[in-house]
Formats: C-alpha cells, sequence, structure tokens
C-alpha cells in the first residue's frame, strides 16, 4: 500500500540512507552544513573512491561544493565527513519550509558509481528550562499531535495527495508539529 523504488547499484555505493546533515553553526549571513555519508565496498577488491557533494539552495542553483576521498578495503565501509559554507542561507520554519538538496556522487575511477539526494533545511535549534523551544532564535511553542498513517476512509494506502492534504488541514488548525505514531510514516509524509 505504499510506494515501492528499486536502487540498483555497483558494488561501491552509498549506504541506503546513510547520508546525515546537520548545520551546527547557522546566522543569518552564514550556515556551515556537515555532511556524513557511509560508502561500502561490496566487492572483493580494494576500493579508491572520491565523494563529490554539490549543495543547491531552494531555488534551485547550487551554492556549495565538497570532496573527499578514501581507500576502502574489500568488503569495508567508511563513514566519510564533509562540510560546506553557505553563505545567506534560507532559514527553514514551519512557516518558510525552504528545502536545500544535497547531491553526493560517489566517484570510483573518476567514474560516478552512485549517486544519492538528500533534502534538508538548514535551521538552528536550542532549547533550556529558562528559554523553552528556539527555533532560529526565536521562543516556538509546539502545538501538535499523533497522526496514523492511515487516512480513515481512504485506508492504509499512502496516496502522496492525501499526506499532503493531511499536513494542509494540520497546518491550517494551527498544527506546528506532529508525532508519528508506531507505525512508520510515508515517504510523502
Amino acid at each position: 500500500y505504499r510506494h515501492v523504488w528499486l536502487h540498483a547499484t555497483g558494488p561501491v555505493h552509498a549506504a541506503r540512507w546513510g547520508t546525515f546533515i546537520t548545520t551546527p553553526e547557522v546566522t543569518a549571513a552564514r550556515a556551515k552544513v556537515s555532511l556524513r555519508t557511509r560508502v561500502l565496498n561490496e566487492s572483493d577488491a580494494k576500493a579508491n573512491v572520491a565523494l563529490e557533494t554539490v549543495l543547491y539552495a531552494p531555488g534551485g542553483g547550487a551554492v556549495g561544493r565538497s570532496n573527499s576521498s578514501a581507500e576502502l578495503n574489500a568488503g569495508d565501509s567508511v563513514e566519510m565527513s564533509q562540510e560546506v559554507a553557505v553563505e545567506r542561507p534560507a532559514m527553514w520554519s514551519p512557516e518558510t519550509p525552504s528545502l536545500y538538496r544535497a547531491v553526493t556522487r560517489v566517484l570510483q575511477g573518476g567514474k560516478a558509481a552512485d549517486e544519492v539526494s538528500t533534502t534538508f533545511g538548514i535551521r538552528s535549534i536550542e532549547w533550556s528550562a529558562e528559554k523553552g523551544f528556539l527555533l532560529n532564535g526565536k521562543a516556538v511553542k509546539m502545538n501538535g499531535g499523533c497522526v496514523h498513517h492511515d487516512h480513515g476512509p481512504l485506508g492504509a494506502a499512502a496516496f502522496d495527495a492525501a499526506e499532503e492534504r493531511r499536513v494542509r488541514i494540520l497546518k491550517e488548525s494551527g498544527f506546528n508539529a506532529i508525532r508519528t505514531s508506531h507505525n512508520p510514516p510515508s515517504p510523502a509524509f
């Protein structure tokens, strides 16, 4: 009742869900984007790999890039770290959900062996007993609810339009936070 994708890769590739992106330093002038990508060598030979990541702004233009390399023994994996500075970032918030895209290519012998696209938002998060929850330096009161993966009379099938409709209705009702229940949400959600 959900979409299915077949990801075909060569023996040297990025791990499925192996890219992690954080924004440890964020100001209106500049953000530091930290990327960690796990690369697998499922071949029976040593592999020299290069990792090339390009960041794209919400409007689509490239705003930064990073390159790194590693040598992997047969059957081994490595987590490769990269950092990219983004000038004047478009900050993510519930009111302005600006999303960047990181396109990471695993290169072997100068040729692309795999490519992964990861969507993320640039934002700062802080919390304390004194100030509460701060998003991009501003206090935010969370108003949310717990939602299940199904769509009532539509059933458990994950229709993209139904997922978008649910979020639109929740936002129109004043929700700015959602906790998914024990059933994992669909990627569209």
